[in-house]
């Protein structure tokens, strides 16, 4: 199978390797590498190839004629960070963010 992908993903495509090794599938053919939504939306629209997208993308790509999987549960765990500019890093307001995002996260791990 064809995959495309989002330029400088290498975890993508690091991920995808070892979901379909544990299935006994072949690994993911990488037929390219973009930085543009636009140029993979309009790649996976006229070939048959497949890509990983957030929800959020998934939506957006619907108009040209794609659909997306539902999958019960995530394919795979995805490190994250939320970064901001240094100067604001203290200010109250990002402050407060950040203590909401560290209260979430307890709840749910």
């Amino acid at each position: 199978m064809d995959w495309v992908g989002f330029h400088g993903d290498d975890s993508l495509f690091h991920n995808a390797h070892n979901l379909m090794a544990r299935h006994g599938l072949p690994a993911p053919n990488i037929v390219m590498r973009t930085n543009s939504i636009v140029a993979l939306t309009e790649f996976v629209a006229d070939t048959n190839a497949v890509t990983v997208v957030t929800k959020h993308l998934a939506e957006k790509m619907k108009p040209a004629g794609l659909s997306s999987l539902n999958v019960e549960k995530p394919l795979w765990d995805i490190p994250v960070s939320l970064i901001s500019r240094q100067i604001a890093w203290d200010m109250d307001p990002m402050r407060c963010f950040r203590q909401l995002v560290n209260d979430g996260l307890r709840e749910i791990l």
